[in-house]
């Protein structure tokens, strides 16, 4: 037996705006650009797009959190950096070691 009826069904519609000016403040993909620090929405205009790409993703900043923020990129570059000394150094030290050894106990031919 077959039996149709009409239903009217309710949609919930979500649209994003920007915090900062009231335009709409969704990308190609029709997701919200959103601060990574404060989280309040914002259109193409009024967000910084990129600072590091360390994931699958840029993360996002309005104007007023990339600002505040300057002074603690520079600090974490400059500790970034000399991390990064230390670690390449550490690493150097290792290879030396390692080829080191081998020789000093014959199991390294040189290569010409």
């Amino acid at each position: 037996m077959k039996k149709e009826r009409e239903e009217i069904r309710k949609q919930t519609v979500v649209s994003y705006y920007c915090d900062e000016c009231g335009k709409p403040a969704s990308n190609e993909w029709g997701h919200p650009y959103v601060c990574s620090i404060c989280k309040r929405h914002f259109c193409d205009k009024h967000i910084h797009h990129e600072y590091e790409w360390g994931g699958d993703h840029a993360d996002l900043y309005c104007y007023h959190c990339w600002n505040i923020g300057k002074k603690y990129r520079d600090e974490v570059e400059q500790i970034r950096n000399e991390t990064d000394e230390k670690i390449d150094k550490k690493n150097n030290e290792w290879y030396q070691e390692a080829i080191k050894d081998l020789k000093v106990n014959k199991k390294l031919k040189e290569h010409t």
